[in-house]
């Protein structure tokens, strides 16, 4: 397994993505000194503003170079543990061939924790603040968008990142699994919306996140039992 991680960003956001850039190397090299096959951080950065889709397309595409198995997405307006490459690799290899979301803001997160499990299932895509998955799959869900951008089913997605995944999980029939507790939390608020949503603060919040300076490559993400939402 290879792991590569990047980085959508909008160019308001430059100092919050160095300071992401800067952590993500150091945990990057401790993660490659214990075997782990990282790489990374490669930022794409939206100077056009043509969107999020545009962003997050230009960030997956990012893995094709290195040759990599799976590959992370992460928005500009995050904050995340303190071993994120290696907690993502674990989860990786506890999933396989999942689409793995590291945020979700919802009570479905407060029924994992009192039923101590480890995942949330969603019924769809909602968040897109830490996807990875299979590169394999990453790439299909690009043509399959692409070959539809045109089409009236399409109309709705307008320029949303999240929208599209959606619409291609579906398709496929495909879950999202969810660890908890999460390896980022959303810090949108703080930073100011790119996208104009200006929703209370705490619903944009995660509801069970590991911490700056928490670990969590140790946790059991193999036990894949999960809570259904």
């Amino acid at each position: 397994m290879k792991l590569s991680i990047a980085i959508m960003s909008v160019p308001q956001r430059a100092e919050h993505v160095r300071t992401m850039v800067g952590r993500l190397g150091q945990q990057i090299s401790a993660a490659r000194a214990t075997g782990l096959d990282v790489v990374g951080t490669h930022v794409f950065v939206d100077s056009d503003r043509r969107g999020p889709w545009y962003s997050w397309q230009g960030a997956w595409e990012t893995h094709r170079p290195i040759g990599s198995t799976h590959h992370v997405v992460l928005q500009d307006d995050v904050l995340f543990c303190a071993d994120l490459p290696a907690t993502l690799w674990r989860m990786a290899e506890a999933r396989p061939g999942d689409v793995v979301s590291g945020f979700l803001p919802r009570k479905s997160v407060d029924t994992a924790v009192a039923k101590a499990r480890r995942w949330v299932r969603t019924r769809r895509f909602l968040w897109a603040q830490c996807v990875m998955m299979p590169t394999q799959l990453g790439d299909e869900a690009l043509r399959w968008i692409d070959a539809r951008e045109e089409t009236d089913a399409a109309r709705e997605w307008r320029e949303h990142d999240d929208v599209r995944l959606a619409a291609f999980l579906t398709a496929r029939r495909m879950h999202v699994f969810v660890p908890v507790p999460h390896p980022v939390e959303h810090i949108g608020d703080e930073l100011g919306s790119v996208m104009g949503h200006n929703f209370t603060p705490a619903k944009r919040r995660a509801r069970a996140w590991l911490g700056e300076e928490a670990r969590g490559a140790h946790l059991e993400w193999t036990d894949l039992r999960h809570v259904r939402e």
